[in-house]
């Protein structure tokens, strides 16, 4: 969790700012009672993030003191100025709230943005002195972008010399060994991402690209798309990611005749749950979409968009795997994941809010698309106040969560498990979702 530091008399308005930054931005507010405590905190601290402070506390000018002090040693971060102060008004760093009120979006989605600027500037650093990278990876590179290490009694060797060519036969071979990770240096670890993203890209682009080619290519651009989205937050470079995901999960989801052989495609490939469980959402989703009388096409490629943005701000398959506040009380995730997983659905709708020709309704789906209409939490029942496109969602997410529990050498028993989503799902347009899934079972095939 960050730092901050709130400066101000009001404990009502300090008290309400610090839960808010706490639950939106993770970041805990220490409080302050005027600028030199404030001053002596950041001397003492080389950690803080951000800063918010009340124009005036008694008959100090705390916020011209504390911003002299903040810009004369160069400590770029932002400060919200509670109340007025036309000094400030065209400082960069500094956004002047005049009147808070109730409403603290505003603030909270300018906090967000700057912070992501912060966030640019350490994003790439490492503190371990090598970095693991997937084996899958390799299969996409032609030649070593720099030095490649192997982890050999403790000791980090180098296996492949930068420029040296990395064979498909290779790659196989180290499967083949069970290898699960090679190592860069954390230095070299943004020039290999930037290569192997720019192969990915390509590859997607390609119109001559195999099925198994592209499933384990959109991997590496969708994980290094959610990566760079979470610690830098929208930029050029991750928009353009993202876009590249997004399509190439359409891609998928139009080719798919056979849910299971996209299945043994994603397993075979080793992907993680998030991955696995974001393509076979936008699949089935794109396919159920496709069922239900009042589905169009511009939905098809919405919740494929949804698909991929939902889970954004989750890291950890543990995370993600979490579909209920029981199951969430009950989990061995620390408090700090637990936040995020409670507040995800709300995360992941802040993010996209500046996203460039965001699909019609998204944002309202990702917010509900666990039914709670405030994206917080999850609804213990159907909540008919949600978005139709988010219980569709909803419903498709359960069923691709039992297709994906059921054990690879078993057979998934379309009939018992048609029958449990229906009971669960079982009014309004949860109901329409269950039925127009169970309309597909002689159109794409389930599990082998």
């Amino acid at each position: 969790m960050g730092k901050g530091i709130i400066i101000d008399d009001n404990h009502n308005r300090r008290k309400m700012l610090a839960l808010n930054f706490e639950l939106y931005l993770d970041v805990k507010l220490e409080s302050m009672t005027n600028s030199d405590s404030a001053i002596e905190y950041l001397k003492a601290h080389d950690d803080i993030q951000l800063i918010v402070c009340k124009n005036n506390v008694g008959d100090e000018s705390t916020i011209l003191k504390t911003f002299y002090y903040v810009k004369s040693n160069n400590l770029e971060f932002p400060i919200l100025c509670l109340g007025s102060c036309t000094k400030l008004s065209g400082e960069e760093n500094v956004k002047v709230v005049e009147d808070l009120g109730t409403d603290l979006k505003p603030i909270i989605s300018w906090m967000a943005k700057k912070l992501a600027v912060t966030a640019e500037m350490m994003a790439w650093k490492d503190t371990e002195e090598y970095y693991p990278i997937s084996i899958r990876n390799f299969s996409l590179l032609a030649e070593a972008p720099c030095d490649i290490f192997s982890l050999i009694d403790q000791k980090y060797e180098v296996l492949i010399k930068k420029g040296a060519p990395i064979s498909k036969d290779t790659v196989n071979q180290w499967i083949f060994d069970k290898k699960k990770e090679l190592f860069v240096k954390s230095l070299d670890r943004l020039k290999f991402v930037n290569n192997l993203t720019l192969n990915a890209s390509k590859i997607l682009n390609a119109k001559t690209t195999q099925r198994g080619e592209r499933i384990n290519a959109t991997q590496t651009v969708f994980e290094e798309s959610r990566n760079v989205l979470t610690k830098i937050g929208l930029n050029e470079k991750s928009i353009k990611l993202a876009d590249s995901a997004i399509n190439s999960m359409i891609t998928i989801a139009k080719g798919t005749n056979e849910l299971a052989e996209l299945l043994a495609l994603l397993e075979s490939s080793g992907s993680s749950y998030l991955y696995k469980h974001s393509v076979l959402s936008a699949t089935l989703g794109h396919h159920c979409v496709s069922s239900l009388p009042w589905g169009s096409s511009a939905q098809k490629e919405a919740i494929c968009f949804v698909a991929f943005f939902h889970d954004i701000v989750l890291t950890q398959d543990a995370q993600a795997k979490i579909n209920s506040n029981r199951a969430l009380k009950e989990s061995s995730l620390s408090d700090g994941d637990k936040k995020i997983v409670e507040t995800h659905a709300f995360k992941a709708s802040q993010l996209i809010q500046d996203y460039p020709a965001v699909p019609f309704g998204t944002p309202e789906i990702i917010l509900q698309h666990h039914g709670m209409a405030n994206g917080i939490g999850f609804s213990p029942e159907l909540n008919s106040r949600i978005t139709p496109l988010a219980a569709v969602f909803q419903v498709v997410e359960y069923f691709v969560d039992l297709i994906i529990a059921t054990p690879a050498d078993a057979k998934f028993d379309f009939e018992a498990n048609i029958s449990l989503l229906h009971s669960k799902y079982n009014k309004g347009h949860y109901q329409e979702a269950a039925s127009a899934i169970e309309s597909l079972q002689n159109t794409l095939k389930f599990r082998k």
